[in-house]
């Protein structure tokens, strides 16, 4: 038996494709083992991604759902690399947006009409976003080379 075959093989799968017909790689996609992250670059950048679909949700259920579901690939991806992703924390931004959540909820009105129904739930996705994009402006900001 050839003594190459094993590490022939293994160069044949898992391999790191940049990007999947136009779309970047996801979080989701790691732990679907469609690539191997190998490094904290290939991390941030899978994570960056996912945050973008995240930011791009048009109402509020589906940016929450979004944003949980994110947090969740995060843990579960961390605990599958070799690799260190503390600076990647959801507890700063869980502590930092209760007071904009409570300020965004005292702006609004107390009674509303089936319109202003609309026009809250528009604030707070605005509000939502808007906290999701501070919180995280380095991994979205930063060019990683």
């Amino acid at each position: 038996m050839d003594k190459n075959l094993y590490s022939n093989l293994g160069n044949k799968v898992n391999k790191i494709i940049p990007q999947k017909g136009g779309v970047d790689f996801l979080l989701s996609d790691f732990l679907d083992h469609r690539f191997n992250l190998l490094n904290k670059e290939d991390y941030l950048n899978a994570f960056k991604n996912e945050l973008k679909l995240v930011l791009s949700k048009g109402t509020l259920a589906d940016l929450i759902d979004a944003f949980f579901e994110l947090e969740s690939h995060h843990h579960l991806a961390e605990t599958r690399v070799g690799f260190e992703t503390k600076d990647i924390r959801f507890d700063d931004f869980y502590k930092n947006i209760s007071p904009v959540i409570l300020k965004a909820l005292s702006d609004l009105k107390k009674e509303f009409t089936q319109e202003e129904t609309k026009k809250i739930e528009q604030h707070l996705l605005e509000t939502i976003r808007i906290s999701i994009e501070d919180e995280f402006d380095s991994f979205l900001t930063k060019e990683i080379h």
